[in-house]
């Protein structure tokens, strides 16, 4: 089933803490809730996909078009559907680095830095604390890879950066690639993208890298650096439960 493939990549994706997963199965059908946040319906089965959403109460469900129209109609308000285009890029590709002024980011003070260019570009819910805010950046300092941050400077300041989330043994997700308004249209966003792909695919281990766009712009770009359209996912987050 198509739902199935496009789900398995998600489960190597965010299933990073099996420490903090739990599996919800019937024999014939499975959810997978990963660390309390995100549920992965291996279903097209809309009566358990609507069960293990209302015990799970998680904040993001990945599911089938047609088990996310079934869980809107039966949630109403409390959900918002989304839908995200994942891309993935081939191991076997090859890459060079950037010519910009680009470094990785290691340090706490490098992700404050990451955290002030993401909130300034409004793609950081202004939902945390300054304290939360530091110890984000501790926790984002000392992730061992595939984790792995890029960004590009001016007169030594942070204009343009990417990162990664959900990383595994065998898969990493590009996020969170955005450019201060003031250096827009030079390129840098692209050469973020392609830093971080440089990177990440010198890894032996890595077996491919996926990101996801919501703007043709933001596809025009990723298309640009080599990656390619993998189907069309949906998306349901419950508002009432972000923080």
């Amino acid at each position: 089933m198509e739902n199935r493939a496009q789900s398995l990549f998600f489960i190597s994706s965010l299933a990073n803490h099996p420490e903090r997963t739990e599996v919800f199965s019937t024999g014939k059908d499975t959810a997978l809730l990963c660390s309390g946040f995100a549920v992965l319906m291996l279903s097209d089965d809309t009566e358990f996909a609507s069960a293990v959403a209302e015990y799970t109460k998680p904040q993001v469900i990945v599911s089938s078009e047609n088990a996310i129209r079934a869980l809107s109609e039966r949630f109403g308000e409390l959900y918002q559907e989304k839908h995200a285009n994942r891309m993935i890029k081939d191991s076997s590709s090859s890459y060079s680095y950037p010519e910009p002024e680009y470094r990785h980011l290691s340090s706490p003070r490098d992700f404050l830095a990451l955290f002030r260019l993401l909130k300034k570009e409004s793609m950081l819910p202004d939902f945390y604390e300054e304290s939360e805010k530091h110890a984000l950046a501790e926790e984002y300092a000392s992730k061992p890879f595939p984790a792995e941050a890029i960004g590009i400077y001016r007169d030594g300041k942070l204009v343009s950066a990417g990162y990664t989330a959900h990383e595994s043994r065998i898969c990493a997700d590009i996020v969170g690639v955005t450019t201060d308004s003031a250096y827009r249209r030079q390129g840098l966003a692209l050469s973020v993208v392609e830093a971080l792909s440089s990177s990440l695919l010198a890894e032996d281990s890595l077996s491919f890298i996926g990101l996801s766009y919501s703007s043709e712009e933001s596809h025009k770009l990723y298309l640009k650096a080599g990656f390619e359209d993998a189907g069309k996912l949906s998306y349901l987050t419950r508002a009432s439960l972000l923080p």
